[in-house]
């Protein structure tokens, strides 16, 4: 019983905070994220990864719409059908985009946010593959895309000028061939604004 009472109590707290009146954050602002990233493709190429990001953008007042771009690093985690050739084999996406973002409620302690931009992705994989003559050749390629970027989440405000925030976004690129790099980050960030 002691439990249930705890629990919602817990959750009386979190509703009161979450409609709790604050000023509306505005402003230059500077973000990093860092996440998991959930592969969407043949499960023969790529495992799962992890990766971050940084933003640069301007919230404008009263605080519910945000323009920014960014730039992601993500590390892919390559599956055992490389290493037959290379036991060591790296894959890394890497992607540039602008978005803009709504906050759905910028005067509550927690609020909602929702965005999408286009993007472009460069993915790379690089192997070191020994021959029968035991030379080694460097096998690299990129795939160079434009795709989609969306996002949603929750901010959280810390201080008058710092949110936490806590989402995921997906990003899959434009072209058929390439929708086997596609995936989702589900994560947690931190921006200051100026």
């Amino acid at each position: 019983m002691r439990k249930v009472l705890v629990v919602l109590l817990l959750l009386l707290m979190v509703a009161a905070l979450a409609e709790a009146p604050r000023k509306p954050i505005s402003g230059f602002a500077v973000g990093l994220f860092g996440g998991y990233w959930v592969y969407s493709g043949p499960s023969y190429l790529f495992n799962d990864g992890a990766g971050g990001s940084l933003r640069v953008g301007y919230r404008f007042k009263p605080g519910e719409l945000e323009i920014y771009g960014f730039f992601e690093y993500t590390n892919l985690l390559m599956t055992d059908i490389w290493q037959r050739w290379d036991p060591n084999p790296t894959g890394s996406l890497v992607t540039f985009g602008i978005s803009p973002r709504i906050s759905f409620s910028p005067t509550t302690w927690i609020s909602p946010y929702f965005g999408a931009g286009p993007a472009f992705t460069l993915r790379t994989t690089s192997l070191d593959i020994e021959r029968q003559s035991g030379d080694l050749f460097n096998y690299f390629q990129n795939a160079q895309n434009f795709a989609v970027f969306v996002e949603v989440g929750a901010e959280f405000p810390l201080q008058p000028s710092v949110i936490i925030e806590v989402g995921c976004h997906y990003i899959h690129p434009f072209t058929p061939e390439e929708e086997r790099f596609s995936g989702i980050t589900a994560g947690a960030g931190v921006s200051f604004f100026f």
